[in-house]
């Protein structure tokens, strides 16, 4: 299973991690850095979105815990599709091949038996 699909906060974009919105809500960043999320966040909506989810959240031991938990829950999803996947596949694939030959055999044989008698 990829990676990418199972682990949300891999898919964060450089420099707009959670730690660094964690850091600005806690008040911990520098004024220079402090100034520049600032921007960014003014100019990103989803940033926005983001900080104020975040904000909601409440202490970063929680956000971490829901994140693990949205991890798992995303990982069982994922493989319940695969698992109905698999179930929808025909048990013997070499029986269903066979099958299509035998149909295309006998379609061939039934044209060749009726042009022979015209």
């Amino acid at each position: 299973m990829n990676d990418e699909l199972t682990n949300i906060p891999s898919n964060q974009a450089p420099g707009n991690n959670q730690e660094k919105l964690l850091q600005y809500l806690d008040k911990s960043l520098s004024d220079a850095e402090r100034a520049a999320l600032e921007q960014e966040i003014k100019d990103d909506p989803f940033l926005q979105d983001a900080l104020e989810g975040l904000a909601q959240a409440g202490s970063s031991t929680s956000l971490h815990q829901t994140v693990q938990d949205l991890n798992q829950s995303l990982r069982k999803q994922l493989q319940q599709q695969k698992n109905k996947r698999k179930k929808k596949r025909p048990a013997n694939m070499s029986l269903l091949y066979m099958s299509i030959a035998l149909i295309l055999f006998l379609a061939v044989i039934s044209y060749l038996v009726i042009k022979k008698m015209q």
